[in-house]
């Protein structure tokens, strides 16, 4: 269960004739019930559930006697002024072997007290439960056995201790113990919202339950509530939160959904041409010659026999004997003719 204490106090304004009087509302939240009620424990250890991410942690364990668990005598050399007798299972009842008999906020149960169990000693005779090794001990008053005699033997005082055990069953009582689990247990649910709205501003707490509760307040309710600094305040919280909302979201075009595809197979058909044309001018480009600044071939993308040279002779052995190169022209003056 999860309680929420709320002042009921009416909420009226003073200062501001404008403002809408809002009257005391109460909201609900309803809680899977994903795990069973077990209360918590002196050290704090408790179930969880965590509503928002579908998640309950078992961490407490439970175990209601009944009677049909096997039993032995525990103490059987204290004296008949004891006013206790103790017993434990002749066998590990409790998961949780980590849990000792020097502990006394580890467990608790529904008659007794964890206290630090110690057999022959008179400080120690009082009613109590421990838990050591997984074996549960219990001490409880003589007077709590029918006829309880100090001459009975050693089965007639664990039977009569058996027997009371049925007996608190059967009255629907039954000696229970609740006990830290060793580790917990994970049980998932469907997440569901974990916010509660209340209308009293500041006034509402959590203040038992193994639930994470988020505590929200209408905008309006500041108006009844707070000072205008304080309005002021959450006004610019609230709106930078908006602002940085807006800020990840992207603009909707008109005529066009966010969530649509209007992108056809035709559109994407025409770009595949589009694409396949590029790359055919691409490559048709890259083997032509690029032009400089003048209109011209670039120099280092002339071929090999290209004209670089002209030279001038008088005579065949003048010409053969000039530096030229394959694409070099000579013009023979003695024959009035151009040579290649």
């Amino acid at each position: 269960s999860v309680y929420i204490n709320i002042d009921k106090l009416a909420l009226y304004h003073v200062s501001n004739p404008e403002t809408e009087y809002l009257p005391y509302k109460e909201d609900s939240l309803e809680i899977p019930q994903v795990l069973d009620e077990y209360p918590a424990l002196p050290n704090g250890v408790a179930d969880e559930i965590i509503l928002d991410k579908g998640i309950a942690l078992r961490r407490i364990g439970k175990i209601a006697l009944n009677g049909t668990e096997s039993w032995s005598r525990y103490g059987s050399n204290e004296t008949s002024e004891w006013q206790t007798i103790a017993f434990r299972t002749s066998e590990p009842l409790i998961e949780n072997t980590d849990i000792t008999d020097h502990q006394t906020n580890t467990a608790i149960s529904s008659h007794f007290l964890q206290r630090r169990g110690q057999q022959e000693n008179p400080n120690e005779d009082r009613e109590c439960f421990f838990i050591t090794a997984g074996y549960l001990y219990v001490r409880l008053l003589k007077s709590r056995l029918d006829n309880f005699n100090e001459d009975w033997t050693y089965t007639q005082k664990v039977d009569a201790f058996r027997q009371w055990l049925v007996d608190q069953h059967a009255a629907d009582t039954p000696l229970t113990v609740y006990y830290e689990l060793a580790q917990p247990e994970i049980v998932t649910f469907e997440p569901v919202s974990n916010t509660i709205q209340c209308w009293n501003y500041g006034r509402e707490s959590v203040i038992g339950g193994p639930v994470n509760i988020t505590i929200t307040y209408p905008i309006s309710l500041l108006l009844q509530t707070n000072t205008n600094t304080d309005i002021l305040t959450e006004h610019k919280k609230r709106l930078n939160n908006t602002e940085e909302k807006l800020a990840n979201k992207v603009d909707k075009v008109s005529g066009m959904g966010l969530s649509s595809n209007d992108f056809t197979d035709t559109y994407k058909q025409q770009i595949t041409k589009h694409e396949n044309d590029i790359i055919t001018i691409n490559s048709t480009l890259t083997r032509k010659a690029d032009l400089g600044p003048d209109g011209k071939v670039l120099p280092e993308q002339m071929p090999d026999i290209s004209i670089t040279d002209t030279f001038y002779a008088e005579s065949q052995a003048e010409m053969l004997s000039l530096d030229a190169q394959t694409g070099d022209v000579c013009i023979r003056w003695d024959l009035a003719t151009q040579l290649e």
